[in-house]
């Protein structure tokens, strides 16, 4: 059973959908809460041990009693039950905890309760859980100082870039009901309805498997060309790995999809019979189409050409006569099977035994150029598409050849070349108009947006994912849906608003664990570590890292890893793991893809850099800044350019070379108010300040000093603000100015018992003020928080026999 009634509280519970109904009024949950209060639901003829829960719904032993205990406060509240009660979720104490509530399973086809309007945004139970770090209204944690992110660099490759990935290995979360399930019978679907194909039921001896999926995908295709909106082919294979007995259905909850197409193919003797059931998402059977060939593609494409008639579309006429076309459908039936199941290598191989004759089609070359893509080809990807766009022009096939300018596109976003990708995407769109082909329009505004962001057009990308979002529900496009969502976090955090970015990360996360697909999965991973650590909150940022660590121990080593270890080697030296994140480093540093990459190399040398500076060899940091600031040139690299710039002026005054380190201040300044974002200036300007102050010249160092954290203030990112007011207040420290220091220190004071280096500017400064109470509390919030980072030894002796300086 999937489905609960608990009468005592008026509450409906749907662990397929993931939805907890109270009163007839859908509970707005966290991920957490929902799986905790699942977890103790379908185990409920026993206690739960404390640990157990942790594992279930964190996947991780090391969660505090307090968490754990927020998490159960918002189960019961959200089944109005209390811990002074205990009606339903009862505490064993020493242990853990039980359902002892009265429930009662219901049947799959049982009705909702009532309304699925959300309850109030004051509910108590839309609190976010603090460990799967949604939009908080305050930050509450902080990254080291000196560990530099780059946010342009964690953009999510582009939504539906490639044919997706379905992750098969102990996939979690079960599909999300996107529509009630139909409580009374519905109208008939019009042909302007979302429809869905069914993989293909076969009969027949012999090598046919490839059907399956194969003519599922044709089928839609067809359909596609004979104007209905129809659900992905991917989308459905992956639901069909999570409902396989109820696929109808399913689909009809995910996407919402009224129209279902459920082909047979049956081989009698030399001959094939397909026939194409149609019914409604009820389950009511609309009509049949059948056809027979002595080719299977030619009876499917005559199946399909009936029930466009029937549904008032008409026949379609393909560019390619059918009689002389077929061998070509169905190689490419074949080839879309095997990329369908996400088996590169068998397309591959089948590309590669097509006869000479068929190597010539346009579809089977766009096809290579997706394989080409997809392994990180790029170079040869836009090799064979340029040849192809210039083959096909929009007079012979319009979708075909938007078809090959998006994924032209795609390719040149790859390249770092978003001005071609422009032209590509602008020269696709249009060529779409009145053809009722949403899925590939998605795709090219979402491209088009990724474009845009690369050259920091932020509102034109924020309108073109909008527009995009529209056209992927109308395509039913659950994959593209969840890229999308991605990517509108990492535009959040490019916008500086990671706050706003986590919303839309976990909604993205949620979605691909529902459905199943890896695609995406790592970078959505990665940029919702960053969020947290510009959010100041290093713990959860690490928790998020060994979550998909823990999710998906047997993850293919696709690309999109690369991005995930970075960042995942900033939030373990931001915990204070620093043997960790240096091996890390280690194994990035000598993967084969770095080494092929510049791009990639330079922030393994960044990183590389900060490490040396900081474990006391400057020397060799300033070596490994200069090197990696000679690997970012194009347009896109302000954010990684400018960390490696501050490095290199940071290891140049630790190495007491401040002429050097004033004039590649100077130049990183000019450089950053010419063309670097807001972030890169305030880079600039707080190594300006430091050049300027162990010049001696105080006043300009004030003047860069207060630009900085203006700046840092006005962007309202707590990580900006901390980095700025750190560095202005151990300045002033350093020359014994304890008053200005205490007033920009406090801004970091609410950090400082979740931040390393904000609890060690405390302790500094109650040391330096002789305030013992203050500073033992201080050592003691530092010592927790240090992991492997030293507190300097005489922050560590009491100041009660220190007389503190004169304040100035």
């Amino acid at each position: 059973m999937s489905r609960y009634a608990i009468p005592s509280a008026d509450c409906t519970v749907d662990l397929i959908a993931r939805e907890c109904r109270r009163n007839g009024v859908l509970q707005p949950l966290s991920p957490k809460v929902f799986d905790g209060l699942a977890y103790l639901i379908t185990h409920r003829e026993r206690a739960i041990g404390r640990d157990e829960l942790i594992a279930a719904v964190w996947g991780k032993a090391d969660v505090s009693d307090d968490l754990l205990g927020q998490l159960v406060v918002k189960i019961r509240r959200t089944v109005g039950d209390s811990g002074g009660e205990q009606a339903l979720v009862r505490t064993i104490p020493g242990f853990g905890y039980r359902w002892v509530g009265a429930i009662e399973p219901l049947s799959a086809d049982a009705p909702p309760l009532a309304a699925s309007a959300p309850a109030p945004a004051s509910t108590p139970a839309s609190t976010p859980e603090p460990s799967s770090a949604p939009a908080l209204p305050s930050p509450v944690v902080s990254p080291r100082r000196h560990l530099r992110l780059a946010a342009a660099g964690l953009l999510l490759a582009i939504a539906g870039v490639a044919a997706v990935a379905v992750w098969k290995p102990g996939a979690p979360g079960p599909v999300r009901d996107a529509a009630p399930a139909a409580s009374a019978p519905q109208p008939l679907p019009t042909a302007d309805a979302l429809a869905v194909v069914l993989p293909v039921a076969v009969n027949a001896d012999g090598d046919w498997d490839w059907l399956r999926l194969g003519m599922m995908d044709l089928i839609a295709g067809k359909l596609r060309r004979g104007g209905l909106r129809v659900v992905s082919s991917d989308a459905v294979v992956s639901l069909s790995r999570i409902r396989p007995d109820d696929l109808p259905q399913a689909a009809h909850l995910a996407t919402g999809a009224q129209l279902v197409f459920t082909p047979e193919a049956e081989r009698q003797g030399g001959a094939w019979n397909v026939r194409l059931t149609v019914s409604a998402a009820d389950g009511r059977r609309l009509f049949q189409a059948a056809a027979g060939d002595g080719d299977v593609t030619t009876a499917a494409y005559q199946a399909v050409q009936q029930a466009l008639v029937r549904l008032g579309r008409g026949p379609i006429a393909d560019a390619v006569d059918p009689a002389s076309g077929m061998p070509v459908h169905e190689r490419l039936s074949r080839i879309e099977s095997a990329m369908l199941a996400d088996d590169l290598a068998t397309a591959q191989r089948l590309i590669d035994a097509t006869p000479p004759a068929l190597m010539e089609s346009p579809e089977i070359r766009l096809r290579l150029a997706d394989i080409d893509e997809r392994l990180g080809r790029y170079g040869e990807a836009h090799q064979r598409l340029e040849r192809l766009a210039a083959e096909v022009p929009a007079e012979r096939d319009p979708v075909l050849r938007a078809q090959i300018l998006y994924r032209y596109g795609i390719v040149a976003v790859r390249l770092d070349h978003p001005d071609e990708a422009l032209q590509h995407f602008a020269e696709g769109l249009p060529l779409l108009d009145g053809r009722n082909q949403p899925g590939i329009t998605g795709k090219l505004l979402a491209g088009r947006g990724i474009a845009h962001a690369l050259q920091g057009k932020y509102d034109q990308t924020e309108a073109d994912f909008s527009k995009a979002r529209v056209a992927y529900e109308l395509a039913g496009d659950l994959f593209s849906l969840a890229a999308l969502e991605s990517n509108v976090g990492n535009l959040e955090i490019l916008r500086h608003r990671p706050a706003n970015a986590l919303s839309a990360l976990d909604q993205a996360i949620g979605r691909m664990q529902s459905i199943r697909t890896f695609n995406g999965l790592p970078q959505a991973y990665a940029a919702k570590v960053q969020a947290q650590l510009l959010l100041l909150s290093p713990a959860d940022a690490l928790a998020t890292a060994e979550e998909f660590a823990v999710r998906y121990p047997d993850a293919p080593d696709v690309p999109a890893r690369i991005g995930l270890d970075m960042i995942t080697a900033y939030a373990l030296a931001a915990n204070g793991k620093m043997d960790r994140a240096q091996a890390l480093l280690g194994r990035l540093e000598a993967d084969p893809r770095v080494l092929a990459s510049g791009d990639l190399q330079g922030r393994v040398q960044t990183m590389q850099a900060q490490m040396q500076r900081e474990t006391g060899d400057p020397a060799r940091a300033v070596r490994l800044a200069q090197a990696a600031l000679a690997r970012f040139t194009q347009a896109d690299d302000s954010g990684p350019r400018s960390n490696a710039w501050q490095e290199h002026v940071d290891a140049l005054l630790a190495l007491g070379r401040i002429e050097e380190a004033r004039v590649e201040a100077e130049a990183f300044a000019d450089w950053a108010d010419a063309g670097g974002d807001d972030r890169a200036r305030i880079k600039a300007w707080l190594v300006l300040a430091q050049a300027a102050d162990a010049a001696g010249q105080a006043e300009s160092a004030a003047s860069w000093f207060d630009k900085a954290l203006q700046l840092a203030l006005q962007l309202g990112v707590p990580a900006y603000t901390a980095e700025a007011a750190l560095t202005y207040a151990n300045a002033l420290l350093d020359h014994d100015r304890t008053g200005p220091a205490t007033e920009i220190a406090s801004r970091v004071f609410p950090w400082a018992d979740r931040d390393f280096d904000c609890a060690l500017l405390k302790l500094r400064l109650y040391h330096r003020l002789a305030q013992a109470d203050g500073w033992r509390k201080a050592l003691i919030q530092a010592q927790a928080l240090a992991g492997e980072r030293p507190i300097p030894s005489p922050l560590a002796v009491s100041p009660d026999a220190v007389k503190p300086p004169a304040p100035r």
